[in-house]
């Protein structure tokens, strides 16, 4: 009986750790997106409010994105009024989007895309685009206008909060098992070596 609690002691023991949740943490994002045919011009700039988790893939998710603001200098393009974020933890690059699409942009929509490169390490400006429902000329082209150069643009990700998630009834139980494994060996032992 006593292997057997011992064995209930050492699986709790390794399993446990695997079972731990990895933390949401919620972030602010300013950025500012500048012109190219005029770098000194502001095009747009905005902020978001961002919970997720970082160690994970997420596309086109709505839940955990709150945009706070949005300004677009340009009246040729409306901003859309929902937005959504997909974020690839392998490269480590955010990317947030006008609603239905994401971050693929359709010409000749108001929508728009955001990038954001080293995400967790050192966030980079990667892109900003926007499309408009009609064409304009200069120096807009083909009813869109796009700026993919860090140069053109600035972002900044500032980490506000970790959430701490509520931990599983399983895990709760593999703890309770392992602990009393533990208990039960040890009095066993102290047993054994009070009595001889």
């Amino acid at each position: 009986m006593s292997r057997i609690l011992s064995a209930l002691a050492v699986i709790s023991a390794l399993v446990l750790p695997a079972c731990a949740h990895a933390t949401p943490a919620t972030y602010l994002i300013t950025f500012t997106a500048n012109d190219p045919s005029s770098p000194s011009q502001t095009f747009a700039s905005g902020s978001y409010t961002i919970t997720f988790d970082p160690t994970l893939d997420y596309e086109n998710e709505t839940v955990g994105l709150t945009v706070n603001s949005f300004n677009e200098f340009n009246s040729y393009f409306t901003p859309p009024t929902s937005s959504v974020f997909s974020f690839d933890a392998d490269s480590d690059i955010l990317m947030i989007g006008g609603a239905p699409y994401g971050w693929v942009i359709q010409p000749r929509t108001n929508d728009y895309f955001l990038g954001i490169g080293y995400f967790s390490s050192s966030p980079l400006f990667a892109g900003f685009s926007a499309s408009t429902p009609i064409d304009v000329t200069f120096p807009y082209a083909f009813g869109f206008d796009s700026f993919f150069d860090t140069g053109m643009g600035e972002v900044t990700v500032t980490p506000l909060a970790t959430t701490s998630p509520v931990p599983e009834p399983s895990s709760f139980a593999l703890l309770g098992t392992g602990l009393a494994g533990i208990f039960t060996t040890a009095r066993r032992k102290f047993r054994r070596t009070t009595v001889t």
